[in-house]
């Protein structure tokens, strides 16, 4: 039941991220790690800790999505809770170079399950954007692909707790920008089945930007020249 809310609250979240433009959140907020700059929309993710470390930013969500619920009686019940940012995070490189249009997530998520009749499920997504930093304002020249993520759990006899991890990947993308955003798309369901409670709590969000440096065109036809060159030597030699 859980599984089926999300996905049909996705279809409305997905429809609102395709509308993407150059619209930004007035409130970014900026941080700093050794290599990198990052801006994250305030208004989305609050004022909870955050931190950065290389290329990666991690976030800490409000308590909009720390839920649960207990039911004494035999029914049933599910509590969905979403949220989504247009440009949740956008980052450039201090020393002005390129940055890949590829992300890697990761997203944890808390639980409390009853013994019986509990459920928890999250789900995260998002689009990457190819940009570049303007007046302190992302110029956004284009989707460049999504990368989303999931997890669920369900009561399996025992009351017990734990942590949900979930990891979410682009994939291969070789085109570079001087700046990278992204959107974010999450949902967090609970259920609990008759007697019993149930809670869920997606604490935080780590985005991890790709610097590696990817060969233009003419450095793959010089290699391959090259390589061509070596083979022709080597077959020189073999006759000699």
């Amino acid at each position: 039941m859980i599984k089926k809310l999300l996905h049909r609250l996705l279809a409305g979240v997905l429809l609102a991220a395709a509308t993407v433009g150059s619209a930004q959140a007035v409130n970014f907020v900026e941080i700093q790690s050794d290599t990198m700059r990052f801006f994250y929309d305030a208004d989305f993710w609050g004022n909870n800790a955050v931190f950065a470390s290389g290329n990666t930013i991690s976030l800490y969500l409000n308590d909009d999505f720390d839920i649960q619920t207990s039911l004494h009686t035999a029914t049933r019940r599910d509590i969905l809770q979403s949220g989504e940012s247009a440009l949740s995070v956008f980052a450039v490189r201090k020393d002005g170079g390129p940055i890949q249009a590829s992300i890697f997530s990761l997203t944890k998520t808390f639980f409390e399950l009853d013994a019986h009749g509990s459920s928890v499920s999250a789900y995260m997504e998002g689009s990457v954007f190819g940009g570049e930093l303007s007046n302190g304002h992302f110029v956004n020249l284009g989707s460049q692909g999504l990368f989303s993520g999931s997890a669920s759990i369900a009561s399996a006899g025992t009351a017990y707790s734990g942590m949900l991890t979930s990891i979410a990947v682009t994939d291969p993308i070789y085109a570079s920008f001087s700046a990278v955003g992204i959107s974010t798309q999450l949902l967090l369901g609970i259920g609990q089945l008759g007697y019993g409670s149930v809670r869920a709590d997606m604490s935080s969000i780590s985005y991890t930007f790709d610097v590696s440096t990817i060969p233009e065109p003419h450095s793959y036809v010089m290699a391959m020249a090259g390589l061509g060159l070596v083979g022709f030597a080597a077959r020189r030699r073999k006759r000699a």
